[in-house]
């Protein structure tokens, strides 16, 4: 499915996890985040370099941040020039600029995307006399800077290939030496400057098509074909994450016997390694495989494709989950298709399955795994009456889905490359011949992922973001174009506190979170309710001040009791307490305590009380009284009044 209708589907997709997200968050179980698949391919392809320069050998990267870098070497008239072009993510590539310099011809352009986001490109570069290996590279939020050689001058160093690990990128190439080739290798410490190169095959005999990758722990491995004076059999050697290249050893059979050519290699989450390259059995070309587990050593070689037919050019990529997929050419009685064999995590491979289907003769495959575990290849096709070239997904666990047309009718198209992003999003490349050989691109369509709040325990607060899109109730979601920075605030009530996040903000300090927003994303914000407060009580008032009374007469004071506490006082009561000897002089009329009932927070009551001048009392005394207000659970207020007879 492509176009509008996909998009719609797309669309139905999202809804639906938003409902999901909204029944399910209240299970704590939920996994903090959940990669994404990728989405339909948006048409139509874009070109991306000058349509006055012919341009060929493209090739992309995605860095951490969803930018896009491509390359690719194009011709000024005089010379070809590498250059390369930028897309932030869900945008569009800029103007291509000079990674080369110019008046000497460079190609065979390759780039890498480290963990930090520097960004590496290498390229073979003539410098009048021999051709040399050049780098050039661009810091996270930077510019390229000029180009740097990697490889010794006064002999001829071609066929470079890259790769960026969590500590550096390393770039491979073979080099003569006068009298063979050999593979070399020199690498960039992160923030620093390519050391000196080292030679990984041993001199005597001819070593090429070197390839290299790191897997996520710094297991750095290059491999190669190179001659036993007999036949090519494919080599490894390894550095561990920190350390240096070790000796290097055989990987396919050794012995007397067919030649084994063209091996690629790929690194699992694992640490686990793989290599493949097609080998003579003596009948036909087929695909093998070595496996390294973590640690160990390569074991024995093994078949992955159907012997009966040929099997050319293969290549091999990991999941997420250190799931493993090589593809490769079949050519069966002149038809070629594009195969497959998965080797599940740990695992052998299984039998090879049909990706591109029926239809004209198929080349080139590339494979490429997304964050959930999507796999996608692309690959150039004869289509009506021109090359034209084709996708094909499968979801973790499933089956490759039908083939779909990336670049248009009309011009052949071929050179297919591609890689994912953090965010899921697919981004190919290749090359178009339409009267001048062009780079164009296209992408699956940007995802919008979700992050899904839950607010939990005893208390009460809101939870808001910025970029705007969540203003939660209990439970909300709010959907951002990938890669948006969004920063959550969780606000207590009054009554309450924030205890802190959990999911995808845990460990976040204080109340606000901060999430890049690369696949849908989960979040508790646990609130609590305040302790709860006590009654506090106070006699506020009394009136008169400073009461006054005639012998035989009776004075009125009204007195208001106050709860200027936080909780409610029960059962109050406001009293005239008046000791035995004063109540001679100052005798209470009528009740001497009143029952206030409740008193709510900052509530007050009033109520009267009477005393009388009794013949015992003195003229121009002040005889001392007290007031007192009771509540259950808190303490008793007391207030003293003198009354004077007058």
């Amino acid at each position: 499915m492509t176009g509008i209708g996909a998009a719609r589907a797309w669309s139905r997709i999202v809804g639906a996890v938003v409902v999901a997200v909204g029944s399910m968050l209240a299970l704590t179980a939920l996994p903090a985040s959940a990669a994404l698949p990728p989405g339909p391919w948006v048409h139509p392809a874009a070109d991306i370099s000058a349509p006055d320069r012919t341009a060929r050998e493209p090739q992309v990267t995605f860095s951490p941040d969803g930018t896009a870098t491509a390359v690719w070497r194009s011709s000024d008239g005089a010379n070809t020039i590498v250059q390369a072009a930028t897309r932030p993510p869900g945008g569009v590539f800029g103007t291509p600029v000079d990674l080369s310099e110019s008046g000497r011809d460079a190609e065979h352009p390759q780039i890498s995307s480290s963990p930090d986001g520097t960004v590496t490109a290498v390229w073979q570069h003539s410098d009048g006399a021999n051709t040399i290996i050049q780098a050039a590279t661009r810091p996270p939020d930077g510019g390229f800077g000029s180009p740097v050689d990697l490889s010794e001058p006064g002999q001829d160093a071609g066929g470079p290939q890259l790769t960026s690990g969590p500590d550096g990128a390393t770039a491979v190439w073979q080099r003569s030496d006068g009298a063979n080739t050999i593979v070399q290798a020199a690498t960039l410490a992160p923030g620093g400057d390519f050391g000196d190169p080292v030679d990984l095959s041993e001199p005597g005999q001819d070593a090429v098509h070197p390839q290299v990758d790191s897997s996520p722990a710094g297991t750095t491995t290059a491999v190669w074909e190179r001659s036993n004076g007999t036949n090519m059999v494919v080599q490894a050697a390894t550095r561990p994450a920190g350390g240096s290249f070790g000796d290097p050893a055989p990987i396919s059979e050794t012995g007397p016997g067919p030649d084994a050519f063209a091996p690629q290699i790929a690194s699992g989450a694992d640490d686990t390694a793989i290599v493949v390259w097609h080998r003579w059995n003596g009948s036909r070309e087929v695909v093998q495989a070595a496996t390294r587990e973590s640690g160990g050593s390569f074991g024995a070689p093994v078949d992955i494709s159907d012997t009966s037919d040929g099997a050319f050019g293969p290549q091999i990529a990991f999941g997420p989950d250190s799931t493993a997929i090589a593809v490769w050419r079949r050519d069966a009685f002149g038809i070629t298709r594009i195969q497959a064999a998965i080797r599940p995590p740990g695992g052998a491979f299984g039998q090879p399955v049909e990706v591109s289907g029926a239809g004209g003769n198929a080349n080139e495959p590339r494979i490429v795994f997304g964050p959930d575990g999507t796999a996608t290849s692309v690959w150039r096709r004869v289509g009506a009456g021109s090359y034209v070239i084709q996708a094909a997904s499968r979801p973790p666990g499933g089956a490759f889905g039908t083939p779909v047309d990336l670049s248009a009718a009309g011009g052949d198209a071929q050179n297919p490359q591609a890689d994912t992003a953090p965010d899921g999003t697919v981004l190919a490349v290749w090359r178009r011949f339409d009267h001048v050989d062009i780079i164009q691109s296209i992408n699956t369509l940007r995802p919008s992922p979700l992050v899904g709040v839950a607010k939990l325990g005893s208390g009460e607060g809101t939870v808001t973001s910025s970029a705007a899109g969540i203003e939660c109730g209990p439970v909300c979601a709010g959907s951002f174009p990938s890669f948006t920075n969004v920063t959550l605030t969780a606000t207590p009530e009054p009554d309450s506190t924030f205890e802190g996040w959990r999911g995808a903000c845990a460990g976040a300090a204080g109340n606000t979170c901060d999430l890049a927003m690369v696949d849908n994303r989960n979040v508790i914000a646990d609130f609590a309710a305040a302790p709860p407060g006590k009654p506090e009580l106070r006699i506020s008032r009394v009136v008169p001040k400073n009461p006054k009374v005639e012998p035989g007469e009776v004075v009125k004071i009204q007195v208001t009791g106050k709860n200027v506490g936080e909780a409610v006082a029960e059962n109050a009561k406001l009293c005239l307490k008046v000791n035995g000897s004063v109540r001679q002089k100052l005798k209470p009329k009528g009740d001497s305590c009143h029952d206030l009932d409740s008193l709510d927070p900052g509530q007050a009551k009033t109520r009267a009380f009477r005393l009388k001048a009794t013949a015992k009392s003195e003229e121009g005394r002040k005889y001392q009284i007290k007031y007192k207000l009771y509540a259950t659970g808190t303490s008793t207020a007391k207030r003293p009044d003198k009354v004077k007879v007058v």
